[in-house]
């Protein structure tokens, strides 16, 4: 006989040892990184002047703490880049968890630059 125990728990067949609590190896319950601290860029002289406006996006590596590691850029003109990456780098995040315990993450950045 079978008895159906609900979604979301963990059959008794794949459960593996020493994961009682936590997530399991892979990546369940985990939670993404929150940005709790935005920089805003310094709008370059040259770009301004020329009334040009736009967004930069960039791919972000966190550490454990939510502080930036590294940061590249994805896609934006190339006159606004450096200073949306000057300004990514100073961003900080509430920190990626995985299974409960803070974590190494991915995220991506939008920086908008709009004259007003």
């Amino acid at each position: 006989m079978f008895r159906f125990a609900g979604f979301g728990g963990w059959p008794f067949w794949v459960w593996e040892d020493g994961s009682e609590g936590r997530a399991p190896k892979g990546g369940s319950f985990s939670q993404p990184p929150i940005l709790i601290t935005q920089i805003a860029p310094i709008y370059p002289l040259s770009a301004k002047a020329s009334g040009l406006e736009g967004v930069v996006i960039i791919h972000v590596l966190l550490d454990k703490e939510g502080r930036v590691m590294s940061a590249d850029i994805l896609n934006g003109d190339p006159l606004l880049a450096q200073a949306a990456l000057d300004a990514v780098r100073q961003w900080r995040y509430k920190p990626s968890t995985l299974g409960g315990a803070p974590a190494e993450a991915e995220t991506t950045a939008r920086v908008v630059f709009a004259l007003h």
